[in-house]
């Protein structure tokens, strides 16, 4: 039997509704575990300004042979 690899891979996103659609979409879609969100304030440079806003974190669980996918899928959102 081969075991198969556990990974966690966290994403920021603009806001938390944007945040739950695709939650509900990775999971249903079963390329994640599970899903947690957390509200975060970020603060980092972006175009020559410092700009300090709130974003939705969210930190999933899945296996590593899905890792690829589940990026793709959140890139595409």
């Amino acid at each position: 039997m081969v075991k198969k690899s556990g990974i966690v891979t966290i994403l920021s996103t603009t806001t938390r509704e944007l945040a739950a659609v695709l939650a509900k979409a990775l999971v249903k879609q079963r390329l994640v575990a599970c899903v947690t969100i957390m509200p975060v304030r970020s603060v980092y440079r972006w175009r020559e300004n410092v700009v300090d806003e709130d974003e939705s974190l969210m930190i999933m669980k899945t296996r590593e042979d899905n890792a690829d996918t589940v990026i793709a899928t959140t890139q595409r959102s």
